[in-house]
């Protein structure tokens, strides 16, 4: 969960899309890429620059799909602001960022859902 945690914080610090990040990313929310090596291991090789890897820094298709099963995600209308990710009815939201670009904010806050429910499950 902590991994999650600083991932999510080091989303909300960039400026703008990163793929190192992404590489990251990919790694820490996929489970067989943990079991097969370290994520020094994986970052040198080519698979983690390879277009294989979605772009959730820059792209909200990619980041959507971080999100949690049965989770949604909802933005307030003026940017910049803050992405929330819910689930069903609960409230407070599971995650919740204000990055400095909407694929990014909704990266953070999806990555911090996942940690709370991690955390949740226990």
């Amino acid at each position: 969960m902590s991994d999650l945690l600083a991932l999510a914080a080091r989303v909300e610090a960039l400026e703008g899309p990163c793929r190192e990040t992404d590489a990251v990313i990919r790694y820490w929310t996929h489970a067989k890429l943990q079991a097969a090596g370290s994520l020094a291991g994986w970052l040198a090789t080519d698979a983690s620059r390879s277009a294989t890897v979605p772009a959730f820094t820059a792209s909200m298709d990619a980041a959507a799909t971080l999100l949690p099963a049965d989770t949604w995600a909802e933005a307030t209308i003026d940017w910049p602001s803050c992405i929330e990710v819910h689930c069903g009815h609960v409230l407070p939201a599971l995650g919740r960022s204000g990055a400095a670009t909407p694929a990014l904010a909704l990266t953070a806050a999806s990555l911090r859902a996942r940690a709370g429910m991690e955390k949740q499950d226990g």
